[in-house]
């Protein structure tokens, strides 16, 4: 289930790199740069997962918010169950912060286009 959550970010991007693909026209402007940005897109992406570069950002800020809502004093009571909110925040955060960045990455390059 681990690599399923780390990997699942990529799947729309590599859809929608593949699409481009498919429709890739060298004499079409539009396509040309389509392309591009979503072969950037994903080029950031998969490269953000395997560097594993928010897993410390997205470990520290569910800690945090654990303490704050008062999971931690929880865990004695039911450990799975605090174990599992975290692990699921863990990974919403750290794939929303790679999902966002690469979002980012196509708009600046479209921009440049």
């Amino acid at each position: 289930m681990r690599e399923v959550k780390r990997y699942s970010p990529l799947i729309d991007n590599y859809n929608h790199l593949i699409t481009s693909s498919n429709e890739f026209n060298p004499e079409n402007d539009e396509s040309v740069n389509k392309l591009l940005t979503k072969t950037v897109g994903f080029t950031v992406e998969t490269l953000l997962i395997f560097g594993g570069v928010f897993y410390q950002f997205a470990f520290i800020t569910t800690g945090y918010l654990a303490s704050a809502f008062g999971l931690t004093k929880l865990a004695s009571v039911c450990g799975p169950c605090v174990s599992a909110v975290m692990s699921g925040g863990h990974w919403v955060i750290r794939n929303g912060l790679v999902e966002k960045t690469s979002e980012y990455a196509e708009k600046e390059v479209s921009d440049v286009i």
